[in-house]
């Protein structure tokens, strides 16, 4: 499990190993604007891993 937090807004929630974090975003009633879903590939939403770089899957085509 992980821990996002989400800035300016100061917002904190929890991410299991099985979710995506705009999956756990809206389980946690959180949501913000996407065209993709949170799914990486459109670029609506910016993410900027700041600590954890351990803890994350290796960077896809796309997002790259």
């Amino acid at each position: 499990m992980a821990t996002v937090r989400v800035e300016p807004a100061g917002l904190e929630f929890d991410v299991d190993a099985s979710e995506t974090m705009m999956q756990a975003a809206l389980r946690h009633g959180y949501q913000w604007p996407t065209v993709c879903g949170g799914e990486g590939q459109c670029r609506a939403c910016f993410v900027e891993v700041l600590a954890g770089h351990d803890r994350l899957c290796a960077v896809g085509r796309v997002e790259a």
